[in-house]
């Protein structure tokens, strides 16, 4: 057998059932030997797809709101299981600028009602040898000399930390002392740190205000 016989002989066994020979339109009549296929040419028309528009990403609306749900996970708000804090462990404390004044060290021998805020709260300081810490706002007393933590900063040395504060009720000619020699804490403080109110300060404290 040639192989173009071999080639014809595989079609016909591999034809589907619908291409069942029948004489025809389509068919092609061959020799008188030969069966007859008929080759069924017609397709069905192509229904049209609508795709929905979608405002997200670009993506068909069904798909779009497939990906996002399978890209993010369960809130863990939802279940009331923090996974990414399992121990249950306190926030982070906010650090803030001005308000409270005085290291908390120096005012542990206080009593509650003499202190501005109920909690102490984090808050960046000066601190010198001694460990003296103040905000560079906070008004101190240095060898009876009234000026900012900054001035006095300037005249020792310091260094910046961050740690619990608090600051003082006022009362008139109200003084903490530290462990700095020579230095103690005032009940004012200058908000924005500027040599005009430093003086404004000084010249109140040195009144007896």
């Amino acid at each position: 057998m040639s192989p173009i016989a071999k080639v014809i002989g595989s079609a016909e066994v591999l034809a589907p059932l619908s291409y069942f020979k029948t004489p025809g339109k389509g068919s092609t009549e061959q020799t008188e030997d030969d069966e007859v296929f008929v080759v069924d040419q017609t397709s069905k028309p192509v229904q049209p797809v609508s795709i929905e528009e979608s405002t997200g990403s670009g993506a068909p609306k069904g798909l779009e709101e497939t990906y996002l749900n399978a890209s993010v996970g369960p809130n863990p708000a939802d279940s009331g299981n923090n996974t990414d804090n399992p121990k249950n462990e306190e926030p982070l404390i906010s650090i803030v600028d001005e308000g409270a004044c005085i290291a908390t060290e120096a005012l542990k021998h206080l009593p509650r009602s003499s202190l501005l805020y109920d909690k102490h709260l984090y808050s960046r300081v000066l601190c010198d040898k001694y460990g003296s810490c103040a905000t560079g706002g906070h008004m101190v007393r240095f060898h009876s000399r009234t000026m900012m933590m900054k001035s006095y900063c300037i005249r020792t040395t310091c260094d910046e930390r961050i740690m619990f504060v608090n600051s003082l009720r006022y009362k008139r000619k109200f003084l903490v002392e530290s462990s700095s020699p020579g230095l103690e804490f005032t009940a004012f403080a200058a908000r924005f740190e500027t040599v005009f109110e430093e003086s404004i300060l000084g010249a109140a404290h040195f009144i007896g205000l």
